[in-house]
């Protein structure tokens, strides 16, 4: 049995959770949205959203409904991609 292997973008959503970072210091989310783009995925929204369990399920809920395959990193994950 053989199997192809088609590959095509896929549309994904990236979620920061922090309490003090802008679009412009979020080095990590910065980081994997150029990641994900550079291999011709289609960034369709992005969020940074506060540390707070109704404010994290507020911004993933639209995603969910949209079906958009949903990457989700917590400030802790991105520390660590920008400290690479």
């Amino acid at each position: 049995m053989s199997y192809e292997v088609v590959a095509r973008p896929l549309r994904v959503a990236v979620l920061t959770v922090s309490d003090t970072r802008t679009f412009e210091t979020d080095k990590g989310g910065n980081k994997v949205q150029e990641f994900l783009e550079q291999a011709d995925h289609i960034v369709a929204d992005r969020k940074i959203v506060i540390d707070d369990y109704d404010e994290i399920r507020n911004a993933m809920i639209p995603w969910c409904n949209d079906e958009i395959l949903m990457l989700s990193f917590l400030q802790v994950a991105l520390a660590l991609l920008s400290a690479t």
